[in-house]
């Protein structure tokens, strides 16, 4: 690029005055440097906020998640409901004149705290369907959140594919015009045709990925997007300082999940325990003989007699449960404290590039393009600086938007193992 904004010699600048091609040719030049000027951060009509709400209240993923949490809800209601009544009625027929009725209530006390350890399960299983939902509508608004800005890549890169289009179409038709002047060998013409045909192709590429980018979005927010463009960032924000990110993982929905699951285990084991006792059977009614018409009441208590079965099988197996809870947990602790720095440092590196890019590499290209587009007004450079500066504008911008959807990927793993509060958020 250097090359082409310094300083031509006089033989070679003659020479190229000789090959300047018709004037007709600025004016598609001045099209792609239009279609270059063009704002890339435009105002949208629709902010990504409203469009994770939308995709919240549309997702199928968040409202089963809801349905969870009333089930859990109605479960520990249940757990600490007594156990119902038995009414019994009993006819004794012996053939004699002792022939007799009775009817009897009776009544079982659970022992040991069993219906206290079922509400605590209960409890702990509502608790982590409550933040399993917190997570899920996380998950939901991160995809949507992510699925417009790509949405907005995908436009971006359209333009710039059709930029690209008019710039190759332009060089191989000028490349033809010299061919059928005499100018170039007809091998010069042909390989001026290659990158033609791959930038069409290009287009073609872009095209069918706006496309998908746009339905993907719709599908995700129930709806129909308006024909308005969608808006990148200015910039990308940066991600909090480290400690802050450290509190954030702490809090999340995950790391509470994996906790509310020890709880789980931990209130399971109580119950396993309290299974251990023996209930209590208390009953009460009344007894009388036909015969001669005289009642007496019937009272008794029961018990079962933990001799065979003290249901140490079902402790030994919590205990295992909650054993494996706990290494899970511990397990996934330093994973995602190794993911989410191993995200931060992506995140920190990827905002400054995109900065680098928009604060001065683009600015440099575009300068460039504009200065090649002057001295080829003045007659000082020839068609082919003009290309030259134009397609490494067009490499800086391909750049940044890879770079963009590097970020946007990074960023939405990053909030969604901190729970919605990543950056930009």
């Amino acid at each position: 690029m250097a090359q082409a904004c310094g300083a031509i010699p006089g033989a070679v600048k003659n020479q190229r005055r000789a090959m300047k091609f018709p004037r007709f040719t600025a004016a598609g030049i001045g099209w792609a440097l239009a279609a270059f000027a063009a704002p890339l951060y435009v105002n949208a009509s629709v902010p990504a906020s409203e469009i994770a709400d939308k995709a919240e209240r549309h997702s199928a993923k968040a409202a089963a998640a809801r349905a969870g949490i009333d089930d859990a809800q109605a479960q520990r209601e249940l757990a600490g409901v007594w156990p119902n009544p038995e009414l019994g009625v009993t006819f004794d027929d012996t053939g004699t004149e002792d022939e007799s009725r009775s009817v009897q209530l009776t009544q079982r006390i659970e022992l040991g705290g069993k219906a206290g350890q079922r509400v605590r399960v209960a409890t702990a299983q509502y608790l982590t369907a409550e933040t399993a939902m917190r997570q899920a509508v996380v998950d939901v608004r991160s995809e949507a959140v992510k699925a417009f800005y790509e949405l907005a890549l995908a436009e971006l890169r359209l333009s710039e594919a059709k930029a690209s289009n008019e710039i190759a179409g332009q060089f191989s038709r000028a490349l033809d015009k010299k061919l059928a002047a005499g100018k170039v060998p007809p091998i010069d013409a042909t390989k001026a045709r290659l990158p033609a045909l791959a930038a069409a192709n290009d287009l073609k590429h872009a095209e069918r990925q706006h496309l998908l980018a746009q339905r993907r979005l719709e599908l995700l927010i129930g709806e129909a997007l308006p024909e308005d463009k969608h808006a990148l960032p200015e910039l990308p924000p940066a991600p909090p300082q480290w400690p802050e990110v450290q509190q954030q993982l702490a809090l999340s929905p995950q790391t509470r999940l994996a906790q509310l699951r020890v709880d789980a285990s931990t209130a399971e084991l109580g119950l396993q325990r309290a299974q251990r006792w023996p209930d209590l059977q208390l009953s009460a009614g009344v007894k009388e003989t036909l015969d001669t018409g005289e009642r007496g009441g019937l009272f008794g208590v029961s018990i079962d007699i933990p001799l065979f079965n003290r249901n140490s099988g079902g402790v030994s197996a919590a205990k295992a449960r909650l054993r494996q809870a706990q290494a899970e947990q511990q397990a996934q602790q330093r994973e995602r404290a190794l993911l989410v720095q191993t995200l931060h440092a992506e995140l920190l590196d990827l905002s400054e590039r995109l900065r680098l890019y928009q604060s001065e590499i683009i600015p440099a290209a575009e300068a460039s393009v504009r200065a090649a587009q002057t001295g080829y007004d003045y007659g000082r450079y020839a068609f082919i600086d003009v290309l030259d500066a134009q397609r490494s504008l067009l490499s800086a911008r391909s750049e940044r938007t890879g770079l963009w959807q590097q970020y946007l990927d990074r960023s939405a793993q990053f909030e969604r193992e901190l729970g919605g509060n990543a950056p930009g958020k």
